[in-house]
C-alpha cells in the first residue's frame, strides 16, 4: 500500500479525534515537507484531508454537507449550557487564564461550566508558560467543531455583531445546533423592550397585567422565545434593535449611568447617543 492509502487508513481509524502531525511523522516516516506534498495530492470522491491547529483529520467534502445535514437532523440535540457558552467564549477570547480569571470576568463561580467543556474535549488545562496555576486554553478539537485552521480565525470585535452572533450560537458537537439560546426570562424581555425597569416589570407580571401569546402569565420564571407576542397592561411591546459600542475607559471613569457624587461615568462620552446605553463590563 503507498503513503496515500497509509495516510488514508490512519486518518480514517482516528475519526474525529483525527492524528498529531508528530504521530503522522513518525508513522509514515517521512519529513513535514513530504507530509505536506502527500495531503495536497490526495484525491478522493468525497473525502478530503484537513489541518485544525496541529492535528490532522480526514473529513467529507463541502459539496457533501447537504446530504449529511439530512442524516443527521434525526438525531437528538447535544445541548450546551448558557453559562458553558459564555465560559468557552471568555476562554477562546482571553487564553491563557485560570479558572479564577474566569471567575472574576463573570463574578460568579465557574466550576461547572469549565469542568463540562473539558469533559466535551473543547478545552483543556496546563501548565503555560511556568506559572504556577494550570491555565485554560481551547482544543484542536475547538477547532475542528468551528472549522477554523487557528484561533487567529475567530470572529473579532471589528466584524458585523451578527457574524459574532452566528459564529457562537451555532456551536456544534458532532454537527448538533444547540438551542438552549433562545429562551429568555419574561421579565428580561420587558426591560429590554425599554417599557419599564425589570423590577416594575416583575411586580405587573405577579399583578397579572401581562400577557403572552394572548394568555396571562404570573410566574416569574416564565421564559419566552424571541417570536412569542408579549402585551403589558394591554399594549404590545417591541423588541429596540441593539447597538454594541466597544469602549476602553480611563480607569477614573465610572462603568454606570449615573453618579450621585458627581463623577465621571461612561454615558457623559455618549451624550449624543438618542437611544438608551447600558454599560457592562467585558
Amino acid at each position: 500500500m503507498d503513503n496515500h492509502g497509509i495516510l488514508e487508513s490512519l486518518l480514517f481509524t482516528a475519526g474525529d479525534e483525527g492524528l498529531d502531525e508528530k504521530q503522522l511523522l513518525e508513522i509514515l516516516d517521512i519529513s513535514k515537507d513530504q507530509l505536506v506534498e502527500l495531503i495536497e495530492n490526495y484525491s478522493s470522491h468525497g473525502l478530503i484531508i484537513q489541518r485544525f491547529g496541529t492535528t490532522y483529520v480526514l473529513t467529507t467534502k463541502k459539496e457533501a454537507s447537504m446530504y449529511i445535514e439530512q442524516l443527521i437532523e434525526q438525531k437528538s440535540q447535544m445541548k450546551l449550557s448558557q453559562a458553558a457558552m459564555e465560559v468557552l467564549s471568555i476562554i477562546a477570547y482571553n487564553q491563557p487564564l485560570s479558572r479564577s480569571d474566569i471567575e472574576l470576568i463573570r463574578s460568579i463561580n465557574s466550576d461547572g461550566a469549565v469542568k463540562t467543556l473539558i469533559a466535551k474535549g473543547l478545552v483543556e488545562a496546563k501548565v503555560v508558560n511556568e506559572q504556577r496555576s494550570q491555565q485554560l486554553i481551547t482544543t484542536d478539537l475547538f477547532l475542528n467543531v468551528f472549522g477554523i485552521s487557528n484561533i487567529e480565525d475567530l470572529p473579532t470585535t471589528e466584524e458585523d455583531d451578527e457574524e459574532m452572533d452566528a459564529f457562537f450560537s451555532n456551536l456544534v458537537n458532532q454537527k448538533e445546533k444547540i438551542m438552549t439560546k433562545e429562551l429568555e426570562r419574561l421579565q428580561k424581555r420587558i426591560a429590554n423592550s425599554g417599557y419599564t425597569s425589570r423590577r416594575k416589570a416583575e411586580t405587573l407580571i405577579s399583578e397579572g397585567k401581562v400577557k403572552v401569546n394572548g394568555t396571562t402569565v404570573t410566574e416569574l420564571g416564565t421564559k419566552v422565545k424571541p417570536s412569542d407576542t408579549i402585551e403589558v397592561e394591554g399594549i404590545k411591546i417591541e423588541l429596540e434593535d441593539k447597538i454594541y459600542i466597544l469602549f476602553h475607559k480611563p480607569t477614573q471613569v465610572i462603568t454606570s449611568v449615573s453618579d450621585d457624587r458627581g463623577r465621571t461615568v461612561v454615558t457623559d462620552y455618549f451624550k449624543d447617543i438618542e437611544a438608551r446605553i447600558y454599560p457592562v463590563v467585558v
